[in-house]
């Protein structure tokens, strides 16, 4: 083999792992942005059930306060009032 076709042959395979640097220097931008845009979305989503299980545990104690106002009234010994059997 001649030192020509030699440093041709060294060339053309430093151009192809250039290129599979570049390729995956590419691929791992893309990675990177999708990751911070799954992280976005997760807080977001976080955010979204928080505020949800605010409104949930909101309506639970007003329904709580409902129920404990509609307890019947114990019954008063003593008299028969007007209305009453």
């Amino acid at each position: 083999m001649s030192p020509q076709t030699l440093t041709a042959e060294i060339a053309a395979q430093q151009s192809r792992l250039d290129a599979e640097v570049e390729s995956l220097k590419a691929k791992l931008n893309l990675l990177s942005e999708q990751r911070e845009s799954d992280l976005e979305s997760m807080n977001d989503l976080s955010e979204e059930i928080r505020i949800e299980m605010d409104i949930i545990n909101q309506a639970i104690a007003e329904l709580s306060a409902k129920i404990e106002k509609k307890e019947p009234r114990p019954t008063k010994i003593g008299y028969k009032q007007q209305g009453q059997r």
